[in-house]
């Protein structure tokens, strides 16, 4: 499947450094000079320039910048890469171009009409998210947890071997309840995220790559309990996922005829080396 992305780039030449980094006068120079290439319409000047400026101060603009000029190359794996690291910096237009342009949905439906799978892939990246459900015989559909989820692969679960039913663990609240909250949002949740990830010193040195599934029990009282790895990559990365999540606020409480009740959530953490 291709898709593409039509976007009208607005762009400043003053640089927003974000979490109050100083400023770099090289990365900023760069920065610029990215700018005025975009403008003379030199795209692949401005990718090149906009890629020195990230390597040496990454924030959210030069990555949404690179997205854009990737874009205009005719990149969508390079844009969407950037897209989502400008996300990660808790930047909502990317998020929300991201989550348009680079997401590819899909959907399954088991020999079983109760129930039903909704997947998610990233452009240009093989890992996929399943998201199982029940359907209401009255009102709104369920969520549906199954066992061993780290060890499910798309053509498992295509395969008459597979039986949604012998593999269910736990059937959670319907769709039209309140679900738990991080406080301040998505926007906020991303903000901590980029705030207190530490890439793994050995991850970076071997290139380690890839999105961290976690699962977690946002408790009544908005705790978070229960916290383990869905599907890994290593190099340190599953425990510096669980280690962030460990020191995250207390969420608002999923809530059910209007009362808090424990919620199972899962979380992909992203972990990708810029430049």
């Amino acid at each position: 499947m291709k898709t593409s992305i039509s976007i009208i780039l607005i762009i400043s030449s003053v640089l927003f450094s974000p979490y109050g980094q100083a400023q770099n006068k090289k990365a900023d120079k760069l920065y610029d000079k990215g700018v005025e290439a975009y403008n003379s319409e030199n795209y692949r000047a401005a990718d090149s320039l906009f890629g020195l400026s990230a390597k040496i101060q990454p924030n959210r603009d030069v990555y949404y910048n690179l997205a854009i000029a990737k874009n205009k190359l005719g990149d969508q794996c390079g844009s969407c890469k950037y897209l989502e690291l400008a996300s990660n910096f808790g930047d909502d237009k990317s998020y929300e171009l991201f989550r348009k342009h680079c997401i590819i949905k899909d959907s399954i439906v088991f020999e079983d009409p109760a129930y039903y799978c909704l997947t998610e892939q990233t452009f240009c990246r093989e890992d996929i998210s399943f998201n199982f459900y029940k359907r209401a015989r009255k009102g709104a559909d369920s969520i549906v947890v199954l066992k061993n989820e780290s060890l499910l692969t798309m053509e498992y679960i295509l395969s008459t071997k597979f039986i949604i039913e012998e593999n269910i663990d736990t059937v959670l609240f319907s769709l039209n309840e309140i679900q738990p909250e991080f406080p301040g949002g998505e926007y906020a949740l991303f903000e901590f995220l980029a705030r207190n990830i530490k890439y793994p010193i050995y991850a970076r040195e071997n290139n380690v790559q890839g999105t961290v599934f976690l699962s977690f029990v946002v408790e009544p009282d908005g705790k978070i309990t229960n916290i383990r790895v869905v599907q890994g990559i290593g190099g340190g990365c599953d425990e510096e996922a669980i280690r962030v999540v460990s020191i995250m606020p207390s969420w608002k409480p999923g809530m059910q005829l209007n009362k808090p009740v424990r919620v199972q959530f899962t979380l992909p953490i992203r972990f990708m080396i810029g430049g």
